[in-house]
């Protein structure tokens, strides 16, 4: 839900370039958007997103 609200507040913004830091600990526990809806709707509006991954032990799932 955190991308999807700043991908929303993002969207209408004249900036020559739009950036999201993204802190996660890779969990889905809540909102009404999926994570992948909200990652194309990013990338449809040229909204970069940085990941920065926290808050678990060992090797952090990735998809490729």
């Amino acid at each position: 839900m955190g991308l999807g609200s700043a991908v929303n507040r993002l969207k209408e913004s004249k900036a020559k370039s739009k950036v999201i830091i993204l802190l996660t600990d890779g969990v889905n526990n809540s909102g009404f958007i999926d994570p992948k809806t909200a990652t194309e709707l990013a990338k449809e509006l040229a909204i970069k997103v940085y990941t920065i991954g926290i808050g678990t032990n060992g090797m952090a799932d990735f998809p490729l």
